[in-house]
């Protein structure tokens, strides 16, 4: 088309049809790469679900390797009667399981409740201590990397 020339009817109905073919082109390929995106974030998805399914078999065979170990020690100790030298090993080998996942505890007593690290279990008066401090531990609490993976349930001394 040139301008100011009137348009011919059948180049009007050419010019249509080359635009809808076209745009059933662009079309046609966006209904493509929405398809192969979608078939993308299906992958993705499968290969995330298996790799934390793998990690999650690791771990457990170790626990299971732990739960041998605990079964020689209940045996020994039933036999002998020394629970120290039975269990104690049994012991180490947990704490190493959570060592290699990059678990750690975190120390409690005789700091300042934290909400962010701690749950209040109990709450009792001190003259001893000021009020905040934690004085006992009910059950420990464990970090991994910089993440609280679980709070310490903790006694904490209260005001009256």
């Amino acid at each position: 088309m040139s301008d100011g020339e009137p348009v011919e009817e059948g180049e009007e109905v050419d010019e249509i049809k080359q635009l809808r073919g076209e745009l059933y082109k662009k079309e046609d390929k966006y209904l493509r790469t929405l398809a192969d995106f979608e078939n993308y974030r299906k992958r993705v998805d499968r290969d995330k679900a298996r790799v934390n399914a793998e990690k999650e078999r690791i771990v457990l065979l170790e626990l299971l390797e732990v739960i041998d170990s605990f079964e020689k020690a209940l045996f020994s100790f039933l036999e002998d009667k020394n629970l120290e030298e039975s269990l104690l090993p049994v012991y180490n080998q947990l704490l190493g399981v959570l060592d290699r996942r990059g678990i750690i505890s975190f120390e409690s007593i005789g700091e300042s409740f934290d909400p962010m690290f701690h749950e209040a279990i109990l709450a009792t008066p001190s003259d001893k201590y000021p009020s905040g401090t934690i004085i006992g531990e009910i059950q420990k609490g464990y970090m991994i990397g910089d993440e609280v993976l679980r709070l310490a349930r903790v006694q904490v001394v209260m005001d009256d």
